[in-house]
């Protein structure tokens, strides 16, 4: 068996005559430049590969938009319009649409109008442009019913319609929270003693603070001396101003006033 070295190449002929190929050897034997050759080549034909893989597949797909996305026929593929996809009136033909956001308002007591801030709509025009506009923007493109304050319902269903496609949304009507009535007097009734000897005590036994709402009725509520102020038993001889204060449960005061007078 005859055997041949190289400087880079590293045959060995069989008994057949033919040549076999050592691999290792042959990178061990390479320079630092030839490696660096071989892996810049190797690296250049993985771009090209790649290259004409996504050529394959954007061509596939009609190519470019605009705007960087594939004119596919996918609706995750669709154009969008150049001004932030934000129109101010619904195209005439349209193939898609449905509700983006609901109002803001979704709770009515029996009686309120209906109010729509806030509802927001996704359209597709038949140029496939994708369109976000509020119903502020163009109420005359949508016919909106289904709403009706007359009655207390726990769930009421809205049906928006624009150029034949609907979507709907939910409202709850409810029965306003009850007034509650506001304080607008108090007055002594009947009234306490209101003569008294020096250094006697204030006597309140028996009076009481008869309470007046705005609704036309009244409460009476028992006269303390937490309620009294201006009385002290060291007052000298003469009439004196007390005050009566009073404050409701509801955050209502009012106040009124009594004389009472001291003796020797």
């Amino acid at each position: 068996m005859a055997k041949k070295d190289t400087e880079n190449f590293d045959f060995e002929t069989e008994s057949e005559g033919k040549g076999k190929f050592d691999l290792a050897g042959f990178f061990k034997n390479l320079t630092k430049q030839q490696k660096g050759i071989i892996l810049i080549a190797a690296v250049a034909i993985v771009l090209v590969v790649a290259i004409v893989v996504v050529c394959a597949i954007v061509g596939a797909n009609g190519g470019f938009n605009s705007d960087g996305g594939t004119n596919g026929s996918s609706g995750d593929n669709s154009t969008t319009d150049g001004d932030g996809n934000i129109h101010d009136e619904v195209p005439d033909t349209i193939i898609e649409f449905y509700i983006s956001s609901p109002p803001v308002r979704n709770l009515y007591n029996v009686g309120d109008e209906a109010n729509y801030s806030g509802l927001t709509f996704f359209i597709r025009d038949t140029d496939r442009n994708i369109i976000n506009i509020s119903y502020d923007d163009d109420p005359d493109a949508f016919n909106i019913t289904g709403f009706d304050s007359s009655a207390p319902v726990e769930s009421q269903t809205i049906t928006v319609e624009c150029r034949g496609y609907t979507d709907t949304f939910v409202v709850k009507i409810e029965e306003p929270a009850p007034v509650k009535p506001t304080l607008v007097n108090i007055t002594i009734d009947p009234m306490p003693q209101t003569t008294y000897g020096k250094g006697e005590s204030l006597n309140l036994m028996g009076s009481y603070i008869v309470v007046e709402y705005s609704d036309g009725t009244t409460e009476s509520i028992k006269l303390r001396m937490k309620h009294i102020s201006g009385f002290d038993p060291d007052l000298t001889v003469g009439d004196h101003v007390l005050t009566v204060k009073y404050h409701d449960d509801n955050g209502g005061y009012a106040e009124t006033t009594f004389t009472v007078t001291i003796t020797e």
